[in-house]
């Protein structure tokens, strides 16, 4: 019972931001893991750590080996199928070179088939669907342009739906739900092209403007996440067409500045302070930017 309570109070939302202050607030239902002692015991150690400090991707590996287990044991759990896509998804950025990604792809299929099921249990459960889009994502901007376009439409209403939702969780001491969703709808509107034509094809049509716009509101709720004041930075030098000069380009690199000093606490979180020095060197290259690679430009004769 103690352990149960101290789960509960581990996975309790702490909101700092007055903006937020109506946000309901989401609480991980750890019941149907304590009946498995011996693994919730060693989850709840690993996640006492992981609340702090970025874990090894050994660790990350074994806690999604656990959520597989719990989902075997218990697919009535929702929590553990967002909790595997979310493992999914930090081990996936401990592939950096191109030849790694088909094994980081594989771990997200896995957590794309997770949180779909997830789905099917419960349409409008926020976490599930947080993932689903965000996992979903992540593999498009591996396979390409061309995969993230047909994706588009069904990630950006999927993130949509969360930030109407209007639930709040937080996933580290620097990174929230919220904050998370309008960092991947910043994303989204960056590397959709701007091109009438998408729109035509795919329903969907890239924004540079939004794309600041919901950067500036992500970092406001996660103002010490690195990947937040990277992703800004990086619309900022888009839109700002890569030149090294200007009020856009001195905010941005600030912006890349404060990243690179910034307090890690995930994989996801070290690539972007590996990242930011790159992107203040060559910020002409920062509108095909991504976590998994360097989007193609694509332009209106392309297509």
């Amino acid at each position: 019972m103690i352990r149960l309570i101290r789960a509960w109070l581990l996975s309790i939302v702490f909101i700092s931001s007055s903006s937020l202050a109506h946000a309901k607030m989401y609480v991980i239902d750890f019941s149907p893991m304590a009946k498995y002692p011996s693994l919730n015991q060693e989850y709840q150690r690993s996640q006492a750590r992981f609340l702090n400090d970025a874990l090894p991707f050994t660790e990350h590996k074994r806690r999604f080996a656990i959520m597989q287990e719990m989902l075997q044991k218990e697919p009535s759990w929702l929590d553990a199928y967002w909790m595997l896509a979310a493992e999914s998804f930090i081990m996936s950025s401990y592939y950096h070179e191109p030849s790694q990604f088909a094994e980081a792809r594989g771990y997200l299929v896995q957590g794309l088939d997770s949180t779909g099921e997830c789905l099917k249990k419960r349409a409008s459960q926020p976490l599930c669907l947080f993932f689903f889009a965000s996992v979903k994502a992540k593999i498009a901007a591996i396979d390409g342009i061309f995969a993230s376009l047909k994706q588009g439409a069904e990630i950006r209403s999927m993130w949509e739906e969360v930030l109407a939702l209007g639930v709040d969780f937080r996933f580290r001491p620097n990174s929230t739900l919220q904050g998370s969703v309008r960092y991947g709808l910043g994303l989204f509107h960056r590397v959709v092209p701007d091109l009438w034509i998408v729109d035509l094809m795919f329903k969907i049509r890239g924004n540079l403007d939004k794309s600041i716009d919901y950067h500036r509101q992500g970092l406001e709720r996660d103002p010490n996440d690195p990947c937040a004041q990277l992703m800004l930075a990086v619309a900022l030098h888009c839109k700002n067409k890569g030149k090294k000069s200007g009020p856009l380009f001195l905010e941005a690199d600030h912006l890349l500045t404060t990243a690179r000093r910034g307090r890690v606490t995930d994989l996801n979180q070290q690539l972007c302070v590996k990242h930011a020095p790159k992107i203040q060197s060559e910020p002409e290259s920062a509108c095909g930017y991504t976590q998994g690679k360097y989007q193609d430009t694509v332009t209106e004769e392309h297509f």
